[in-house]
């Protein structure tokens, strides 16, 4: 296919710039170095669905995301559709080599218990439904979300796995590049949010291949060998406490968050890209809380030692209660050689926000009529100078992917810039604080 004219070719979506970039952060292969299949103990999934070649967005979905956006106090219900390692949480490396696999660490992202209670809120409830999308096995998916979610686990609307992704049997048990298609969701959601009057979904660009509604084994149950029929949680969402709503999702409502732009190439502007949360990134951050606690407990050392030059007064009044100490403070006074060594310097390092700028984006699109159109204004860029490449196609003709990441190829992410990530990153404080939630990072170790 030859090149199109820089006419011809669309406004790029601020999240294709990484598209050409090899995803070998934390461990991830690009799909050219997917190494070859591990002997699998037990039955093989059987498929059902083969993925569609990724690349285009839909001429439907060109058009309606080039609608433009509105703030409206009537604006529609929103999703929320979460990945999870990687954007909410890390897990660590894989033991090389055959053999049994040890357990897993995961570790969530900063700030993850105060996102936590900023979705779950009573007022965000009544405007936004939460699922979590992952590639992973479903039972790595339940591990991870029990560790990122805890007690809110019940309040999710849906938990799909690779078992939802149409993947073949063979590259089911493979590290290959997949693609998560929102029309799934926005068939499937419908029945699972209020079964009691569920009608069929109409998606406002085309039909979705439908699944059968047989249930498939929930994320709750360790058993690789299911069947990657139906999304797992099918059973688990119908039964949880999350609000019942009679929303039918789309692009005007969706926003996909996950840390690889490849897995939204069908629906670009419906995806907000964060950075990859990788070990690097959580050493720089555990640094950070050691320096923190470092300072904390030499302040609290210099409160308890007497300074040599002050004597005690002999007309204040004994104390006969025992001095409470604090915390993390060290047991008894400072040797001559930690008084007089400085305490850490703060240089102004900061644990990433980055789930803190996510609400704030969130907060935004509240009120707003057309996510998609939204985010391929502009809307991510909130002091307007951010410059979109070629003009706008007529909607008429859908783009191979590789046209369009060529475009976007160049493009700045908006996390990459200073001043919209803190942009975004007071306005989730903002909200935050407006409903009374403390901001805490939450890491301890």
């Amino acid at each position: 296919m030859p090149p199109l004219p820089p006419h011809a070719r669309p406004p790029f979506p601020p999240n294709l710039a990484y598209h050409n970039r090899e995803e070998n952060h934390n461990g991830k292969r690009p799909h050219s170095q997917v190494p070859p299949s591990r002997s699998i103990r037990g039955r093989h999934r059987s498929p059902t669905i083969e993925p569609e070649p990724p690349g285009s967005p839909t001429p439907s979905y060109i058009e309606l995301s080039s609608e433009p956006s509105t703030c409206t106090l009537s604006a529609p219900r929103k999703l929320l559709v979460l990945d999870l390692n990687g954007s909410l949480v890390i897990r660590s490396a894989r033991k090389p080599g055959p053999g049994p696999q040890p357990v897993r660490t995961v570790n969530p992202r900063p700030y993850m218990g105060s996102f936590c209670e900023f979705l779950f809120h009573p007022q965000t409830k009544e405007w936004l439904d939460v699922m979590v999308w992952s590639s992973a096995q479903p039972y790595s998916v339940n591990d991870m979300v029990d560790k990122a979610f805890g007690r809110h686990k019940k309040d999710l609307v849906a938990i799909w796995a690779r078992d939802t992704l149409g993947l073949s049997q063979d590259h089911y048990h493979k590290k290959v590049q997949t693609v998560k298609d929102l029309r799934k969701p926005w068939s499937e959601l419908p029945a699972i949010l209020n079964p009691s009057s569920a009608v069929d979904s109409v998606e406002l660009q085309e039909p979705v291949l439908s699944h059968s509604r047989q249930s498939s084994v929930a994320p709750t149950e360790r058993d690789p060998t299911s069947s990657p029929t139906l999304p797992p949680s099918s059973q688990l969402s119908i039964a949880s406490d999350a609000p019942q709503s009679s929303a039918v999702h789309s692009a005007l409502t969706t926003l996909l968050l996950d840390d690889s732009p490849k897995k939204a190439v069908l629906q670009p502007w419906n995806h907000l890209c964060i950075p990859d949360y990788t070990q690097t990134l959580r050493n720089a951050d555990l640094a950070i809380l050691t320096a923190e606690r470092a300072r904390a407990e030499h302040a609290a050392a210099l409160a308890a030692t007497p300074h040599p030059d002050v004597a005690p007064s002999s007309d204040a009044a004994p104390d006969s209660s025992p001095p409470v100490p604090e915390a993390d403070a060290p047991i008894g006074p400072l040797t001559a050689e930690q008084a007089e060594a400085p305490p850490p310097e703060d240089d102004g390092s900061r644990m990433d926000p980055t789930l803190l700028a996510v609400v704030g984006v969130l907060h935004t699109l509240k009120d707003e009529s057309n996510v998609a159109g939204w985010i391929r204004a502009g809307g991510l860029w909130p002091d307007g100078k951010h410059e979109v490449p070629g003009n706008a196609m007529d909607g008429n003709e859908a783009v191979a992917g590789i046209e369009v990441e060529k475009v976007a190829e160049a493009a700045k992410m908006w996390f990459e810039d200073e001043g919209a990530f803190k942009f975004w990153e007071d306005r989730g404080r903002a909200a935050m604080e407006e409903l009374g939630i403390v901001v805490e990072h939450g890491l301890t170790k």
